[in-house]
């Protein structure tokens, strides 16, 4: 975690519980000196955050200005470029464009109804990266899963918890016990399917299997990955900014202004760029590979036939 990430994660741990943390705790949790934390309340005062201590505790008061931001409720523009302006004063500029980039992210998240800044998902957050750092097991209640189409507690090791795609990857441990091995029990969580978390006290078993997998932008974990190019218009970019956000980065403008070039690296099966496809087939085009067009073709030829 960087220093600008630190920032926000404490500018939004601090909003969201108010008089709840010490330094000390605070310290603890971000793994850093006390003293490196004071300075960071030291720079929330320095563009203007009024921060407030009582009994030790840390708050920040918004004024009418703010008044929002203190109950949580989607960041503004605003609000966005009060932060932006701590993330510059702490560090040069070309970090803190890249955590902007990321603060961009978040804002979109926001947008899409997932409330990752709200307060039950920070205390799930919060749950689990306790648990990753004490090395415990925990269990995901009421996780509704896609693939399944179950809702029921998950038994878990959590290794890789990444906010900004609203996922962690974990050991699942009720795969074990069916005598799964390696990458079978390696499973990717969506943070927004969980009701709660609560950490055992139960260690962690099979560190060995803690194999982190390379994620794609439609959230899809899988080491064997093969580069795509397509070309989309407006209104296939509106949907991968509304749906996956992360895609953004990928995104670049083509010579034709109504048009933009989407490359990056998917899973080899294509599991969620094809749902993508075939949901706005009237306006992406593949430019390559070969191997994603024959797939199109099949669920095409598929849909055709269920259709009679």
């Amino acid at each position: 975690m960087t220093a600008s990430e630190r920032i926000v994660r404490l500018l939004i741990k601090v909003l969201s519980n108010p008089y709840r943390f010490k330094k000390k705790e605070l310290a603890d949790f971000f793994e850093r000196h006390e003293d490196r934390i004071k300075d960071d309340f030291e720079t929330f005062r320095n563009i203007g955050l009024h921060v407030e201590i009582k009994k030790n505790r840390y708050a920040i008061i918004p004024d009418k200005e703010f008044k929002e931001l203190s109950y949580l409720q989607e960041l503004t523009e605003g609000e966005r470029a009060i932060i932006s302006k701590a993330l510059y004063k702490e560090k040069g500029t070309k970090e803190a464009e890249a955590i902007n980039r990321k603060l961009a992210n978040l804002f979109n998240f926001q947008k899409l109804g997932l409330r990752a800044l709200r307060r039950p998902a920070l205390d799930r957050i919060d749950i689990l990266q306790l648990a990753k750092k004490e090395n415990k097991q925990v269990i995901l209640e009421n996780y509704r899963s896609n693939s399944s189409n179950e809702v029921r507690n998950r038994h878990i090791e959590v290794f890789r918890i990444d906010t900004a795609l609203d996922t962690i990857q974990a050991v699942d441990i009720d795969e074990i016990k069916k005598g799964k091995d390696g990458l079978d029990v390696i499973k990717h969580f969506r943070l927004s399917r969980i009701d709660r978390v609560l950490m055992t006290q139960n260690k962690w078993q099979h560190r060995k299997l803690h194999i982190q997998q390379a994620t794609d932008v439609f959230r899809i974990a899988n080491e064997n990955q093969v580069r795509v190019h397509l070309r989309i218009n407006v209104q296939a970019y509106n949907y991968l900014h509304e749906n996956y956000p992360k895609a953004l980065s990928e995104i670049h403008p083509s010579s034709d202004p109504k048009w933009w070039d989407f490359e990056t690296a998917i899973n080899a099966d294509f599991y969620g760029l094809t749902n993508f496809i075939m949901a706005n087939s009237a306006h992406v085009e593949i430019v390559y590979p070969a191997e994603l067009k024959e797939v199109i073709r099949r669920k095409a030829l598929s849909l055709i036939e269920k259709l009679g």
